[in-house]
């Protein structure tokens, strides 16, 4: 009986993992959203070429939104009419969005144009260009913000956002066990709306993150300015390995730089369009 039970359970389990699909757009479904709305946890929506003219939200599922050929031919443009990417419902850690342009968001509040993770999710944010979000009013974090959320961003190019007041690339607010690695945060913009402006690379409020490996450079801001690469308030970073370099007024503010930063010219190729490849 003991055996026969065992069998069972390892049927059922075998059963539940066969259970995951790829989903496919736009060859099964016209939208991402609509592959989204189709899916369960564990499956996959695999996106062909193409740019998207759409914003979409996970809706709490734990699936993997990747595209099929990377960032560089598979755009999402939120046409400004909001937030591109939502994560804000509790999703877990096997949560992935990868390999997409998100481009073209818009956020009048409190919150980022391109992706706001919130609600204690937890996804990972992986090998994406982050583009052109925001406008003066999108009052924090232009390319990401995570509210009381717990995310992975990782190897992702985070450039040319821009918001009001708060983390022109990456903006944290009580949130914590944040990664942030192998990114490059560059050229964003914070506007100082309210006054001054803070963290333009990356800013943390009552956050703790690991920092690591990143290039945060040549982000600006208005006067007053304050810490142009990484900010902290009432928060805790473990940065290290990071080049912080050429950011508007100081590189950091609430904290220092670690003996394994640098603070040095990456050496972009540069060029038109602007490269981030780095030279040989």
């Amino acid at each position: 009986m003991k055996g026969i039970i065992i069998l069972v359970l390892v049927l059922m389990i075998c059963a539940g993992l066969s259970l995951a699909i790829t989903i496919h757009v736009p060859g099964e479904y016209p939208t991402i959203q609509e592959g989204i709305d189709a899916a369960v946890d564990g499956d996959t929506v695999l996106v062909a070429v193409g740019t998207y003219y759409e914003r979409i939200d996970f809706l709490g599922k734990e699936i993997v939104v990747i595209s099929e050929s990377g960032p560089e031919e598979t755009v999402i443009d939120g046409e400004q009419l909001g937030t591109v990417v939502m994560i804000q419902s509790g999703e877990g850690p096997g949560t992935v969005l990868e390999g997409f342009t998100i481009t073209n968001g818009y956020h009048y509040d409190i919150g980022s144009a391109g992706i706001h993770c919130g609600m204690n999710a937890a996804p990972v944010i992986r090998g994406n260009i982050i583009e052109d979000n925001g406008q003066t009013w999108s009052c924090m974090g232009g390319g990401i913000s995570s509210f009381n959320a717990s995310p992975i961003i990782e190897r992702n190019l985070i450039t040319s956002n821009v918001c009001i007041y708060e983390g022109g690339g990456i903006c944290l607010h009580g949130s914590d066990r944040v990664i942030i690695r192998n990114n490059t945060i560059a050229m964003n913009f914070v506007s100082s709306g309210y006054g001054v402006s803070v963290g333009l690379g990356i800013h943390l409020n009552n956050s703790s993150a690991l920092i690591e490996n990143n290039i945060i450079v040549s982000n600006d801001g208005g006067a007053p300015c304050m810490g142009g690469g990484i900010s902290l308030a009432n928060s805790t970073s473990n940065a290290d390995f990071n080049d912080v370099w050429d950011n508007t007024t100081r590189n950091y503010y609430g904290c220092t730089a670690s003996p394994w930063d640098i603070s040095a010219d990456p050496l972009f190729v540069g060029g038109s369009p602007y490269s981030f490849e780095l030279t040989e």
